[in-house]
């Protein structure tokens, strides 16, 4: 059975389907071109999905509550454990040239190493005996992210926290603190980007997208809730009013039975950065941040998965189309055929009537 990807379409006819077939399907080895410009892509989003997520840091650990930048790691390792060197040194980066981080670069280089170990496995975990891709999409595949990204993060968080633990950089009174705050923000930034990731290399491989107006209708009612939801939010907070996040909800179901999985993804990505520029706008607290994020996990697993079950019902849908037109293309070339059949032998027979007369005749 072939695979199919967010469009619906077989994943080796969207192969072939464009030029940039080589480039996103071929797998990169270390003395090719691709791995090199792959590596130094993912150092630049790295940085600039770090420069997102710097507020609402923990103590000077390194531990905030939304970590976008260890999903792309954690993307980026599912295409190949070759990139982690990769991972590893714009984690050792960021820690050490942050102004922020307070403990010793011993520490920063083994919580690193560590920490990538563990994405590597998350990753061998989800390409090898999960199935998971990147590059195609399964409504199975999103329930098994859905679950398996969540208790990743428990084990990052663990791993990570224990060793700074072990380093003498965190308290043990602030252990469990620390990895509630790491498990947080390591698992709504792997569940954002990892489904975007999926979503941009689907639209980046189509041969031909085409902007209807529809989807502009449904970018435009989208950003019109999400913004309205937003400064109901703003308003709610100084009263701990954190029943007004469930606003959000609104625009993601929208944009989620309307576009489906890729619009969806697209969407928590800006629903994630509007709640940071919010919070930040308003001054709110580590505390109410927390709150936030929390809720953003289930708006989250909410969006994606009734945005994998349109996607799915339109790939059904499309699927049908194509069998139902077979079908119908089938039923009138035996219709062409019957009428063949009929008429010859409505042919044959007067001239075999007429044959077997001349042939009396001449012997007559």
């Amino acid at each position: 059975m072939s695979t199919v990807n967010v469009h619906g379409l077989p994943e080796q006819d969207r192969r072939a389907a464009t030029p940039w077939s080589a480039w996103l399907f071929g797998r990169p080895g270390p003395a090719s071109l691709k791995f090199w410009l792959t590596g130094i892509a993912f150092l630049a989003l790295y940085l600039a999905f770090h420069k997102l997520a710097e507020s609402h840091e923990l103590d000077g650990l390194g531990i905030t509550l939304w970590s976008p930048d260890n999903g792309l790691s954690l993307a980026l390792l599912t295409e190949g454990a070759m990139f982690a060197p990769f991972v590893f040194l714009g984690a050792v980066l960021i820690d050490t040239f942050s102004a922020g981080i307070r403990h010793s670069i011993y520490v920063t280089v083994a919580a690193e190493i560590v920490l990538t170990v563990c994405y590597v496995g998350l990753a061998a975990v989800l390409r090898h005996i999960l199935k998971f891709n990147l590059r195609q999409f399964r409504l199975a595949d999103v329930v098994v992210l859905l679950i398996f990204l969540p208790a990743g993060a428990a084990l990052t968080s663990l791993s990570y926290c224990g060793v700074l633990y072990l380093g003498g950089a965190l308290p043990a009174d602030k252990f469990f603190a620390a990895m509630r705050h790491f498990w947080i923000g390591d698992a709504v930034g792997m569940i954002t980007i990892v489904p975007l990731v999926t979503s941009v290399l689907a639209l980046w491989s189509t041969p031909t997208w085409h902007r209807s107006g529809y989807t502009l209708i449904s970018c435009f009612v989208f950003i019109l809730g999400t913004c309205l939801a937003f400064a109901a939010i703003i308003g709610g907070v100084e009263t701990k009013q954190y029943n007004m996040f469930y606003l959000l909800f609104l625009p993601i179901v929208w944009i989620s039975m309307r576009e489906g999985y890729a619009g969806v993804a697209v969407g928590l990505l800006v629903v994630q950065l509007g709640l940071v520029a919010a919070t930040t706008y308003i001054g709110s607290d580590t505390g109410d941040f927390h709150v936030f994020q929390t809720l953003m996990l289930v708006l989250s697993l909410t969006g994606l998965l009734l945005g994998a079950v349109t996607s799915e019902r339109r790939i059904i849908t499309q699927r049908l189309c194509e069998q139902q037109l077979e079908l119908a293309r089938m039923s009138a070339s035996v219709k062409a055929g019957a009428m063949g059949m009929a008429l010859a032998h409505e042919l044959s027979q007067p001239l075999s009537t007429v044959a077997a007369y001349l042939h009396a005749a001449r012997r007559l």
